[in-house]
């Protein structure tokens, strides 16, 4: 077989010719990369880990589309309002003001429960579109970017809770008496307590 050039395969590197050993190049070995499923199985923990945030908020548009039909908007109204409502009128006459005030209830549950839906929802917007793309500005470690979304997301808790007590507080416009409530519980309610 003299006068035969051989050449080599460009997949193997084994060389071509009429060898009966000569392996021919196969299909998958021909660089066609094989798909990875990255999608978990639907409705199994990682699905429900990875998507939990557009779960939610389907959940939440059947409440809030419930509220746009006449036969669903009185149930639909028990998830997104706060029931239990008290008005009371302080002057009588011309000059009449009402203050609103709200007990609580059994019907209440719904109400929380639809609210905790939008903070998932909260907690899942600030991740994305704040945390995330911080986090792939600053390249960290695998530890420090856990540590800061955890600390990312508790510092927008506390900033919300604040500007909450701070609007009620606004909204009350009776410091001094929320003062003399508050040194009524430390002096006379807690600190017998410890005694």
């Amino acid at each position: 077989i003299t006068g035969l050039q051989t050449c080599s395969s460009p997949f193997t590197g084994v060389p071509l010719g009429r060898d009966p050993q000569v392996r021919k190049p196969h299909i998958s070995n021909m660089g066609i990369r094989k798909k990875s499923n990255k999608n978990p199985p639907v409705l199994s923990h990682e699905f429900i880990i990875q998507n939990h945030a557009d779960i939610v908020s389907c959940v939440a548009m059947v409440f809030l589309l419930g509220l746009m039909f006449e036969v669903t908007s009185k149930v639909a109204v028990l998830f997104i309002t706060v029931q239990y409502n008290v008005t009371i009128s302080n002057n009588e006459g011309p000059e009449e003001t009402t203050l609103n005030y709200f007990q609580h209830g059994l019907k209440d549950l719904a109400t929380v429960f639809f609210y905790m839906l939008v903070s998932i929802i909260m907690h899942a917007i600030i991740q994305e579109y704040v945390l995330d793309k911080i986090n792939r500005k600053m390249h960290f470690s695998k530890t420090k970017h856990s540590k800061f979304n955890e600390s990312g997301q508790l510092s927008a808790f506390y900033l919300f809770s604040c500007g909450w007590g701070i609007s009620i507080l606004s909204s009350v416009s009776t410091l001094i008496c929320d003062v003399e409530l508050l040194l009524y519980f430390v002096l006379i309610r807690i600190l017998p307590q410890t005694s």
